[in-house]
């Protein structure tokens, strides 16, 4: 069970603060919730019923910074991968995204920048969908890089560049 003030990551919805433990009547039981405010946007409240199935499986805490570095680290050392068949493409993205594994969600995001920046080059674009994908890929394991390491969202993907630049001038020293 978590505890007011302690920062945790649900779901989709990315990083939250839990504010208060409060008992609240949705329907027919009264239930004690955990009150989220997501860290990035402080206009948004969100009630999780404290021992709800979809609570304990979309709720956790953050990773420590040792455990992001090593994530982004092997993510950087992976090939991407693509699935050409579209209804795929959108089953097997939407359960990584629901999984909740930042390592795996961080590679989707990964994949799908990868897939934007080769139609880029050839004059076109990613369709809808993967934009989509590709947002909440990066809005859920960014927040949660920024959060553990202390940094702006908006330094997260130059953050997460740095390891693949240095990993390629490490391989050029070796050849």
């Amino acid at each position: 069970m978590y505890s007011e003030n302690d920062v945790v990551l649900y779901g989709t919805q990315g990083v939250c603060t839990v504010c208060e433990i409060v008992k609240k009547k949705f329907g027919e039981k009264e239930l004690d919730y955990y009150l989220l405010r997501p860290v990035f946007d402080k206009n948004s409240t969100i009630f999780a019923p404290c021992n709800g199935p979809a609570t304990v499986t979309k709720m956790r805490g953050l990773m420590p910074k040792t455990e992001i570095v090593e994530m982004i680290k092997e993510v950087s050392s992976k090939a991407c991968v693509w699935i050409d068949d579209t209804g795929e493409r959108r089953r097997i993205f939407s359960e990584i995204l629901h999984s909740g594994d930042s390592k795996k969600i961080l590679s989707l995001a990964k994949s799908i920048a990868k897939r934007r920046e080769e139609l880029h080059s050839k004059g076109k674009n990613l369709s809808g969908f993967d934009e989509r994908f590709l947002k909440e890929a990066e809005k859920v394991t960014f927040e949660e890089i920024a959060v553990s390491l202390d940094i702006e969202p908006a330094n997260v993907l130059s953050f997460i560049k740095s390891y693949s630049a240095d990993k390629h001038k490490q391989q050029r020293a070796v050849n």
